[in-house]
């Protein structure tokens, strides 16, 4: 048949339509409403498909594929349950279906009922064992039942099937995102290796679980043991440590890819650089050696140098930065380990020999550093002066909010994976987890998106990544975030965001319309936050939605606690002074401090700009559900749901504010991470 021959060769369209001649001359053709069903399924037309293999299984009833096929159909255009009444029928001709045991249990994993997909994955399995998908597949089912070791097992045996996957390395990443390992072993770090250079993968979101696997290693493991005392005792073995160090990619790996949070794994660091700064006239560092301090020096650049420095320490970087000056005015030798080290205490690009350095042509590491450190920095400096200004910054606590983001761009970050599932809008709202039923709202083929109060990026970029053919206008108050964010951009090779420099509270004059605005972490910083919010409401479209995070009153008495502490002890929002009060916070938590710990879990406590923002912001709302309710009432938007992971025990994502109230008061850390809801403007 030409219209079967068509299909196979790609041409679905043509197919279609030479199977639909066919039929209307012989609509009793076999397998001919087979054919035109696969035919609709490859051109993306389930709805037609359901039709025809509806016709397939009433002239063909025992057609084991054609009741798979409508199953197939059917959950695309998501009718899971008559989907799985015709998995159960195809099972029923042949028990040993593949294809209705694996579609039927992935089906059921997306209405949430993981335990009864398990058995039917397990013998899909056990048909077809070389099967990545089917055990893919049942990683997430292992996962959704709560069975993480077997999880862990079926990803990684998935991943040895077919190391090329993306999908699979994109679902065991979101896998080990909420779940660490709690031992050591050298195949989950070579994963973690490639994970962590995977294209689909963010690295910040894996460094709990990194970290994780590192502290169990057993060096590591007797290195933070004996790293305790090192802030005042010189016993330290900096050498040792650093060679140790260097014989694990994945350490050295992490160490390059974003701050690490944890404060056993700061307190091992800081002490390492400590010993080899003091010792290191006696003890030049060389050979593998170099490249974790290398690594280290990358470290400190990212997290903006929070780690604690003695007087001691202090003392000796200016010889350290004399040396450096010195090789590089009289084209000497370049003492690599000691420019290095450098790099470890200060940013290399506030040095007037910087520049000179940069334009030699460096051995690695030092290379590595230096693009980090100087060409970076100067290639942001030059992408400030191209950035547009749409609205002027008149509102003191605006003025203030940009002044702290010029000195502290928030936050730095090294690398963004690109989200694989870049799909339209409509089918990102009404799929899991939003399953936002919208009732005839259509989505815009090209949706126009404003983030307001961009940073530096990744939100600006996740949002241009996550929804197809999305033109995003992305504003900020600080030049020097904008700046950052445009190099990254740029370096990702994204087109679709025009960045500009502007203030919510002036954006009134606005002639543009948006189909979605979203802030996330801004509108708590104005000093309106109400009057902030009717502007960029003024800015939907009718019909268009919004997506807000605010901070919860509930989950953030840590962060009270420790601006209060600041307020008492008169910490000042200088490097220095961060740096002091970091160290008194963790003394504090070390001793028992259970709001101290508190503050201590927070990712943003381990880098400066980031801790400036949590605990020295100059404008800081906090809110409860309730008076958001009120806000909404009064900006007369729709609540439509939380974006959140979902909890054992918790409510639904779209039930009431009020619901959710009552949950918050008896889980106070439920929205530790802010608010962050979907809402609607009406069209009316």
């Amino acid at each position: 048949m030409l219209g079967v021959i068509a299909r196979q060769s790609g041409r679905a369209a043509e197919a279609i339509e030479l199977i639909s001649k066919a039929l209307s001359a012989q609509p009793t053709l076999a397998g001919g409403w087979y054919n035109l069903g696969n035919a609709y399924l490859d051109n993306d037309e389930a709805k037609n498909a359901v039709a025809s293999f509806e016709k397939s299984v009433m002239s063909m009833p025992r057609h084991v594929d054609s009741r798979l096929n409508l199953g197939n159909a059917l959950r695309q255009t998501g009718q899971m349950d008559a989907a799985l009444e015709n998995y159960r029928a195809a099972l029923h001709l042949d028990t040993k279906c593949f294809g209705a045991l694996l579609n039927m249990g992935i089906t059921l994993v997306e209405i949430d009922h993981p335990q009864d997909a398990l058995p039917l994955l397990e013998r899909a399995a056990s048909i077809d064992i070389a099967n990545a998908t089917v055990h893919n597949t049942l990683a997430i089912a292992y996962r959704a039942a709560g069975r993480i070791d077997a999880a862990t097992d079926s990803f990684r045996h998935a991943l040895s099937l077919a190391p090329d996957q993306t999908s699979i390395w994109a679902a065991f990443a979101n896998h080990l995102e909420t779940h660490s390992p709690n031992a050591y072993d050298d195949t989950l770090a070579r994963n973690f290796e490639k994970l962590l250079d995977h294209p689909t993968v963010t690295p910040a979101r894996l460094a709990r679980s990194v970290i994780a696997t590192l502290v169990h290693h057993p060096d590591v493991k007797e290195l933070i043991a004996r790293s305790a005392p090192a802030q005042t005792k010189a016993d330290f073995p900096g050498t040792r440590a650093a060679d140790a160090l260097a014989a694990q990619p994945l350490f050295l790996k992490a160490l390059k890819s974003c701050p690490l949070a944890d404060s056993r794994i700061e307190q091992l660091l800081t002490a390492a650089r400590r010993a080899m700064l003091l010792s290191h006239s006696e003890d030049r560092a060389q050979g593998q050696r170099i490249n974790f301090l290398a690594a280290l020096s990358i470290q400190c650049f990212i997290n903006e140098y929070a780690y604690f420095e003695t007087s001691e320490e202090t003392q000796a970087i200016p010889a350290l930065a004399n040396l450096a000056a010195r090789a590089v005015s009289d084209g000497m030798s370049l003492p690599m380990d000691s420019i290095i080290l450098l790099g470890c205490y200060r940013p290399l690009s506030q040095y007037p020999w910087a520049e000179a350095l940069a334009k030699i042509d460096l051995p690695a590491p030092l290379s590595e550093v230096a693009q980090e450190q100087i060409v970076n920095p100067a290639a942001e400096d030059a992408l400030k002066g191209a950035i547009p200004v749409l609205t002027a910054v008149s509102d003191a606590v605006s003025q203030s909010v940009r002044n702290q983001y010029e000195t502290n761009p928030y936050p730095r970050w090294m690398r963004l994976g690109a989200n694989p599932d870049h799909r339209n809008m409509a089918d990102i709202l009404k799929d899991a987890p939003l399953n936002l039923a919208l009732g005839d709202w259509a989505a815009p083929d090209r949706p126009e998106i404003l983030v307001a109060g961009c940073g530096t990026g990744q939100h600006a970029i996740a949002t241009a990544l996550r929804f197809a053919e999305a033109e995003v206008t992305a504003i900020d108050l600080s030049l020097a975030s904008l700046a950052y964010a445009e190099r990254k951009t740029r370096e990702m090779g994204i087109r679709n965001i025009r960045y500009a420099q502007a203030d919510i509270l002036e954006l009134s004059g606005l002639d543009q319309r948006f189909d979605h605005i979203e802030s996330l972490g801004v509108l708590h910083h104005l000093e309106d936050p109400l009057k902030g919010w009717e502007i960029l409401t003024n800015l939907l479209r009718p019909g268009g939605l919004m997506k807000i995070a605010l901070y919860s009153e509930f989950a953030r008495q840590d962060v009270v606690y420790g601006r209060s502490l600041i307020a008492n002890q008169g910490y000042e929002a200088t490097p220095d002074g961060i740096r002091h009060c970091r160290r008194a916070i963790l003394d504090r938590a070390l001793s028992g401090d259970a709001l101290a710990a508190g503050i201590c879990s927070y990712t943003d406590y381990y880098s400066l700009s980031e801790c400036r923002d949590l605990l020295f912001h100059v404008q800081e709302h906090r809110y409860s559900l309730p008076q958001i309710e009120k806000a909404l009432t009064t900006l007369r938007l729709e609540f439509l749901c939380f974006e959140l992971t979902a909890l054992p025990g918790a409510p639904g994502a779209t039930d009431g504010l009020e619901v959710w109230h009552d949950y918050e008061r008896r889980h106070p850390e439920t929205f530790k991470g802010m608010y962050q809801f979907w809402c609607r403007k009406p069209i009316d």
